[in-house]
């Protein structure tokens, strides 16, 4: 490469010398800019967060150990009485309608 190509007007400085490839360098610190991969330790704490995550076999398992609403963590759920009373309150309702 000659020097006119780099020093276009010849004043002993290169050219976009902050540049690369006609590009600032926030060009390449913009993460939507980033090409290639990167190795899981260049990622601050990422194995940590990901070792507190629930394995597979965690999941699969919970359907085995869990009787009730509660061993799935479920605190709020209806009750067999208030499914059936919402239930008998839906059709007294439709009854009504119905008949008038």
């Amino acid at each position: 490469m000659t020097k006119l190509v780099y020093d276009t007007d010849n004043s002993g400085v290169v050219d976009n010398s902050e540049l690369l490839a006609g590009q600032a360098g926030s060009y390449y610190l913009d993460r939507a800019n980033h090409t290639g991969s990167l190795a899981i330790t260049d990622i601050t704490n990422l194995q940590t967060v990901l070792n507190t995550k629930l394995e597979a076999s965690d999941i699969s398992n919970k359907a085995d150990v869990a009787t009730t609403l509660a061993g799935y963590g479920i605190t709020d759920g209806m009750t067999a009485v208030q499914i059936a009373d919402a239930i008998e309150a839906a059709k007294t309702a439709v009854k009504n309608d119905v008949t008038g």
